[in-house]
């Protein structure tokens, strides 16, 4: 029995391909009267779909001569109505090629029938390279009135020059033009607040360089008593000493030079520490410092932080709402948090576009070194 090869490729509203998104193609049912999914799948990095299904495991009941591309959910979200069907390879196999989708997101509209009532949603429409439909249909929806004048440019015979450029005939309409400016206006006033916002963050992270070099000489010092504690151990004098009494002296001073640390509020931690002690181990259990062994043996010893004590490895959440992307992601990496990101479409005069908008922890909250905060920017369409 020939088997049924399904074909699409996903692009996004900005043209590129549609990566790692999830799609179901579905058959009508004539039994029950109703649309029933049989393939699931996902696209892969190139936004493409090419999957090959046994037409003997199909399960549905008296399937009909039609099949549909949709996105899950209630309603159906349409990404495209049908495939193009051809016949391929020796097989004889069934060639379903949805052929290239331009998927439209919530800029999605309701489908009608012929009596006016809403049947699913139009979630994709056929791809135009290099003309993302999703931006006319948003322009036309924030703007019935350019709608009106780009329809007039089809039914009223123009001059060449205006049918060029339909957009061109849309400034001849004093409202479109009064609107388009206070447009301009608006971005001119969110670059000027995204400028002031960049000048902070560039002497936040001046201030954040001074503390970064304090650390790092509070660091060098720290190296430094540590060669000190090495030279000592490495001294040629003969002495005995208790085990227990060694490693718990050292292990003071490192978890005093930890709780240092911790209460300085850095993202420095101690890490593991090996000790190399010049000498040996007698029989009644002592420690025989800087006596030379022909041998060359000595006791050695692993120290590892307790995991178990550093629950309180946390660091202050930044406030980083109103910042670009990069300037958000320079602000939390430079305590040791990673950015997670999500966007949200606002209208052009509700936030300047790229600017943040919330964030996930709050401001001020604390929160494990390492961890991730999530940060909405908005997404302001174009006019």
């Amino acid at each position: 029995m020939p088997s049924l090869i399904l074909r699409v490729r996903l692009f996004d509203d900005d043209d590129t391909p549609l990566a790692r998104h999830a799609v179901t193609v579905e058959m009508f049912d004539l039994s029950s009267g109703t649309w029933r999914a049989f393939v699931e799948a996902r696209t892969d990095d190139k936004g493409a779909i090419d999957t090959r299904f046994d037409l003997a495991r199909l399960s549905i009941g008296k399937p009909g001569p039609a099949l549909r591309l949709v996105e899950p959910g209630t309603p159906a979200r349409v990404l495209s109505p049908g495939p193009m069907l051809s016949v391929t390879g020796r097989a004889r196999d069934i060639l379903a090629d949805f052929g290239e989708v331009e998927r439209l997101g919530e800029t999605g509209f309701d489908r009608l029938d012929s009596g006016g009532a809403r049947r699913d949603t139009v979630a994709g429409l056929a791809r135009k390279a290099g003309v993302p439909q999703t931006s006319i249909l948003r322009n036309v929806s924030l703007n019935p009135r350019l709608g009106t004048v780009l329809g007039s440019t089809v039914s009223r015979p123009a001059p060449v020059e205006a049918v060029r450029d339909p957009v061109a005939r849309a400034t001849l309409d004093p409202g479109i033009a009064a609107e388009i400016e206070t447009m301009r206006a608006i971005n001119i006033d969110a670059a000027a607040k995204l400028t002031d916002r960049d000048r902070i963050i560039a002497t936040r992270e001046h201030e954040l360089s001074l503390k970064t070099t304090a650390l790092s000489e509070a660091l060098a010092r720290a190296v430094a008593a540590e060669d000190k504690l090495k030279t000592a151990a490495a001294a040629p004098a003969v002495k005995t000493a208790d085990v227990q009494t060694v490693f718990t002296s050292i292990g003071t001073k490192l978890g005093d030079t930890q709780a240092a640390l911790t209460a300085a509020k850095t993202p420095f931690r101690i890490g593991n520490i090996r000790v190399d002690l010049k000498g040996t181990l007698d029989d009644s259990g002592k420690i025989v410092l800087g006596r030379p062994d022909p041998d060359g043996s000595g006791v050695s010893v692993d120290m590892a932080p307790d995991t178990s004590a550093r629950g309180d490895a946390t660091v202050a959440v930044p406030d980083v709402t109103g910042l670009t992307l990069s300037a958000a992601r320079r602000v939390l990496r430079s305590v040791g948090l990673r950015l997670d990101t999500a966007s949200q479409t606002m209208k052009p005069d509700a936030a300047a576009h790229g600017a943040a908008l919330r964030q996930t922890p709050a401001a001020g909250s604390r929160t494990p070194h390492g961890g991730t905060v999530l940060v909405v920017f908005a997404n302001v369409p174009d006019a």
